[in-house]
């Protein structure tokens, strides 16, 4: 790290939607970092403000900025098609509307360069809100310094905290080994590339704050939330993709931790069931059609009346119930897994 003029080329990737507002102050944040050997890749994603000139006349006027485009909508599929056509062998992403230290990718260039077997590292993140809430995420969780493969998994599984995209800087060979961000997902995309790459790959983690982001009324995730008010985020992304993948890799081998995923499903499949309010026969109907979805990634019917009970229950009975279900959930799963290697014995 003493020869600055010698230092790989690292990848920015910033994908752009409608963000007219921010890029000069990016760009700014950008010039200002002091790590030298960079390229700036914009990639826009449908804009239909002025995003697309502002970025051409920073273009104009720095060789290190270049513009993308890409039509499917959503900041994953936009951060892919950036890293597609990147040519530096490390990758880090910024996000337009966020504010970045000037030593952002010097700190963290810093770790990833230092041992050949850490694949990522990622460091802390501020959020901002609107209406003045600061807020910084509770990182227990997380072990400081290396993480080998998969200890990060369950514990990304909570959604309590993770490693969004612009804390992150990413080896491209092991960005692209797991088929970088989920094209189908417009939110939580970053949650799920991260759960991805720690399955297999080391992953470091550096406490050191690396970006404060905005969380304004327009952004995504408010746009989802408002637009999606009885949707219950979690199960659905828990259903739709973290079960299916965890079930149909077999990953359960790797780690007996993610079996957390059925606890996770069943909460969360009592609480979207809650939301709705809809008559008894109602939601016998959607909690059976949903745990007959579930249980062809192994969740067993059993829980039918358990659910249904916890659905109808006071604040106080749900709790207990969860608490119930938590423990049979633990043990159906050990017992499961006996009864597979007896009948592999036998």
């Amino acid at each position: 790290m003493t020869d600055l003029n010698t230092l790989p080329l690292v990848s920015i990737i910033i994908p752009v939607y409608n963000g007219e507002k921010f890029i000069d102050e990016l760009y700014n944040y950008i010039f200002k970092q002091d790590y030298p050997n960079i390229e700036i890749i914009f990639v826009d994603n449908n804009s239909d403000d002025r995003s697309v000139e502002l970025i051409n006349n920073l273009q104009n006027n720095d060789s290190r900025v270049k513009i993308y485009f890409e039509n499917k909508q959503g900041a994953g599929a936009a951060r892919n098609r950036g890293v597609y056509r990147s040519t530096g062998e490390i990758i880090t992403f910024f996000d337009v509307d966020d504010t970045y230290p000037s030593d952002k990718i010097s700190s963290l260039a810093k770790i990833i360069f230092s041992q050949n077997n850490i694949d990522m590292v990622f460091g802390k993140i501020i959020a901002h809100y609107d209406y003045g809430k600061k807020y910084l995420p509770d990182y227990s969780t997380f072990n400081e310094g290396l993480n080998s493969p998969p200890c990060l998994a369950s514990a990304i599984l909570n959604f309590a905290v993770g490693a969004g995209p612009p804390t992150i800087m990413c080896k491209k060979d092991a960005f692209n080994s797991v088929g970088g961000f989920e094209n189908d997902m417009l939110i939580g995309e970053d949650i799920a590339f991260v759960f991805k790459l720690s399955l297999n790959h080391s992953i470091y983690f550096l406490p050191k704050v690396v970006a404060e982001s905005k969380r304004h009324y327009n952004s995504t995730m408010a746009r989802y939330k408002r637009e999606n008010p009885l949707i219950n985020i979690f199960y659905d992304q828990y259903k739709h993709f973290y079960l299916p993948y965890i079930f149909k890799n077999n990953l359960f081998k790797v780690s007996k931790n993610l079996s957390i995923i059925y606890l996770y499903c069943i909460k969360g499949l009592v609480e979207q069931t809650r939301k709705y309010n809809y008559s008894i026969i109602m939601r016998m109907s959607y909690l059976y059609s949903e745990i007959k979805y579930l249980n062809k990634y192994g969740l067993s019917f059993f829980y039918f009346p358990l659910l249904l009970f916890t659905t109808y229950a006071n604040q106080f009975f749900y709790k207990v119930m969860i608490k119930i279900i938590s423990i049979i959930q633990i043990y159906d799963f050990k017992i499961n897994q006996y009864l597979k290697i007896k009948n592999v014995r036998s």
